[in-house]
């Protein structure tokens, strides 16, 4: 039986792309909903490569934190059959920790959900006696961060992963040599062309990538995990057909 915890982690100043408005389009759950349902951004290919990782990689039970982890509503799924015991999410919506609380209500692990800018939580986390995970998770959310927010990011990743940990990553990529503009554009399209979406709900997700999406190449991300302390190469576990969506796992 879960155990569950639903404090307020702390608050504090963020750059000028704060993770909570650069999300603002995602105030639309049942158009984020309808954009996970229907896969455009791969999170069921992601989903089963997340758990073929964890599953080769922990025999014994481990803990799991979970940035911006929204609803939670993949987490049962994703970690099924893992000895996954305790659980750890953040983010920064109240509603959409209240969904993730009524999802994981009957999970066989122990749950906290905390909200909290992400970033504010990391660097409160990311002290000499602060707690350790042995798996950080973060999807598709620091594509909305600065180049210098994201090596902070990964910086304190690194910190707050026990011996042995691992970051599994996943998000938005630029193709090497694209410009962000030339990303913008590519993005746009498909989503224009393949996602279905209409009228306001196709207008604000375009515009949601226009003023908020801040995607690096592969070979940054690599880079920026480098100069954060992790010293094995990324493993690439998922990159679809058009490359823009990829899951890399980093280990200690």
């Amino acid at each position: 039986m879960a155990t569950h915890s639903f404090p307020t982690g702390p608050d504090g100043p963020h750059a000028s792309n704060d993770v909570a408005a650069a999300t603002a389009i995602f105030a639309q759950w049942e158009v984020y909903k309808s954009i996970i349902d229907r896969d455009f951004m791969r999170h069921r290919e992601i989903s089963a490569a997340i758990h073929a990782f964890v599953k080769g990689r922990f025999q014994r039970r481990f803990s799991l934190l979970d940035l911006g982890c929204g609803d939670a509503s993949a987490i049962p799924h994703t970690f099924a059959g893992t000895p996954l015991a305790r659980y750890t999410g953040v983010d920064a919506s109240a509603a959409a920790l209240e969904a993730a609380c009524r999802n994981l209500a009957s999970a066989p692990f122990d749950v906290v959900l905390v909200e909290s800018d992400l970033m504010a939580h990391l660097t409160a986390a990311a002290v000499p006696d602060g707690p350790r995970f042995d798996v950080t998770l973060a999807g598709y959310v620091i594509h909305h961060l600065s180049i210098e927010e994201k090596l902070r990011f990964f910086a304190s990743c690194r910190e707050v992963l026990a011996p042995a940990g691992a970051l599994v990553f996943y998000d938005l990529f630029r193709q090497p040599g694209e410009t962000r503009k030339e990303f913008v554009t590519a993005y746009t399209e498909l989503i224009a062309t393949r996602w279905g979406l209409e009228g306001e709900a196709l207008d604000n997700t375009c515009r949601h990538v226009q003023e908020h999406d801040f995607p690096e190449t592969v070979a940054t991300i690599a880079a920026l995990a480098r100069d954060a302390g992790f010293t094995i190469p990324g493993e690439e576990r998922f990159v679809d057909p058009d490359g823009f969506h990829r899951l890399v796992c980093f280990a200690t």
